[in-house]
């Protein structure tokens, strides 16, 4: 059913159709300007520009108005992890009439995502998404959405949309480079086409990559020496990612294991090790985080180098990579190299042929990239 004429006479039998049918004792053109409480939290009336209130209402008010469904997914202050919109929950604005795929195909939809805060899960795959809306078919019963006309708003309002942070790689020994860290996961995943996104008093932050290992380093001149490199820090997000750990070896002394980072910080990387100043460990690279304060991009810091190679602060599109292992100009030394940051996660994807619309900030927080047709899971 498309939404009523834009131009033209409006007749009450064509408004009960598309808004639903009043009081059993019969229908009045008054009776929808009463505005509808959405979860008890967000008044509607039944179209943008229709009136409300102690107001009068003309039957020109209805002209190119179309039924607007609604659902609040409200946490009440609560976490969760995970999220999948279901499309299933969307009521009529007004409560009087039924919704189903069909209805939804032509209609207004709006979400509400309120007072909650929503992580996602640790993966290294930045497709990985913690909001996600559900796909075309969930929505409108078929998979090409050019058969229908539906419009969906998304409002996210006094809460936290977060990607999960990438663990650190593990530090390397003489003859093993440090590991890579892992990237991080994604806040918001559209399988849906989005006609609006808004952010009210609300945080839509990727996760940060892990920070890459530090290498490590061996001298036998005259005595077998080794040097492990540090952990590298794990990366910001919900939940964060774990600092790496280290390898452990004959006659080595030991790196540091790298710092664990927060929700909107990336953890410092753990130090590289020093053997008496014949061999050197790597030290970790931070951990990646996208939240800013000012100028500051909040990535963990590289570990202490303690003579080997430092490795890098964490940064906006990534976790630090790791420093390189030295060891002396001796004969019979090795050296392995520090491993790669992990990317940072988005703050939105998309599935292939959906583009992602402009959100609209008010007085929130919108960190990190968008990658259209990357693909969600």
């Amino acid at each position: 059913m498309p939404p009523l004429p834009a131009t033209g006479q409006i007749s009450l039998g064509q408004i009960k159709n598309e808004f639903g049918s009043g009081s059993p004792g019969g229908t009045t053109i008054g009776q929808y300007r009463n505005a509808y409480s959405a979860g008890g939290v967000f008044n509607l009336p039944f179209d943008t520009g229709i009136p409300t209130g102690n107001v009068s209402i003309r039957f020109g008010n209805f002209r190119g108005k179309r039924l607007n469904t609604v659902q609040v997914i409200n946490g009440n202050g609560g976490t969760t992890s995970r999220y999948t919109i279901n499309p299933n929950s969307q009521i009529a604005v007004g409560g009087l009439r039924g919704v189903n795929s069909q209805v939804r195909s032509t209609a207004k939809n709006i979400v509400y995502v309120y007072n909650i805060t929503i992580g996602s899960q640790k993966n290294s795959d930045q497709k990985v998404s913690a909001l996600r809306t559900n796909t075309i078919s969930a929505w409108y019963g078929v998979n090409d959405y050019s058969t229908n006309g539906g419009l969906i708003t998304l409002n996210i309002v006094s809460s936290s949309i977060v990607g999960a942070g990438g663990d650190g790689g593990q530090g390397g020994d003489d003859s093993t480079n440090g590991n890579n860290g892992s990237s991080g996961t994604s806040a918001l995943g559209l399988q849906v086409p989005i006609n609006s996104i808004s952010l009210n008093s609300s945080n839509l932050v990727a996760g940060g990559g892990g920070g890459g290992g530090g290498g490590g380093s061996r001298e036998d001149s005259k005595q077998i020496r080794r040097a492990g490199g540090g952990g590298g820090g794990g990366g910001a997000g919900i939940p964060a990612g774990s600092g790496g750990q280290i390898r452990g070896s004959s006659e080595q002394s030991a790196g540091g294991i790298g710092h664990d980072g927060s929700t909107f910080s990336g953890g410092k990387g753990g130090g590289g090790s020093n053997n008496e100043g014949e061999c050197r460990g790597g030290s970790g690279g931070g951990g990646g985080a996208v939240f800013v304060i000012g100028d500051q991009v909040l990535g963990g810091a590289g570990g202490d180098s303690n003579g080997g190679d430092g490795g890098q602060g964490g940064e906006s599109t990534r976790g630090g990579n790791g420093g390189n292992g030295q060891a002396s100009g001796a004969d019979n030394s090795g050296e392995s190299h520090g491993g790669n940051g992990g990317a940072n996660g988005y703050s939105i994807v998309s599935n292939s042929g959906i583009g992602i619309p402009g959100v609209i900030n008010i007085a929130s927080n919108f960190f990190g990239g968008t990658a259209a047709g990357q693909g969600v899971s």
